[in-house]
């Protein structure tokens, strides 16, 4: 398929690209008009109206909640954990702004990714409890 090949999918990056970032990079002032008696402006419209709708569509942050099956007192306290842990990692990890991020990727380019390296040297060691015999 043509449109996954890597000249036509960079093809597509390429455009929408040039279209997205159109005039960041240059002067957006100019003087037109028979005698300069009037100023042009050039704005880049379509970065404008995607930040618009990518702040209207993660308007919301990011929030889990614990299910747990059973409704004892052990079940309840570890979903309050969680859901203490995921807020903490949110907030550690600032994955609103990367939501922000990858949301506007995804509209410009159409694909993004996102990727968390998990550190497993990190934190303190907890001793593992005894066995007991069998």
């Amino acid at each position: 398929m043509r449109l996954y090949s890597d000249r036509g999918i960079a093809n597509v990056w390429n455009r929408n690209l040039e279209i997205y970032f159109k005039n960041a990079n240059c002067d957006v002032l100019d003087f037109v008009g028979d005698a300069g008696e009037l100023v042009s402006m050039s704005v880049p419209q379509a970065r404008s109206l995607t930040r618009q709708t990518i702040a209207i569509i993660c308007k919301q942050k990011l929030n889990f909640k614990a299910l747990s099956r059973a409704s004892d007192y052990s079940s309840m306290a570890n979903g309050k954990i969680a859901e203490a842990l995921t807020n903490q990692l949110i907030k550690s990890q600032k994955l609103d702004a990367k939501k922000l991020l990858i949301s506007e990727h995804a509209y410009v380019l159409g694909q993004s990714f996102w990727h968390l390296e998990w550190d497993a040297e990190a934190g303190e060691n907890i001793a593992t409890p005894a066995q007991p015999p069998q």
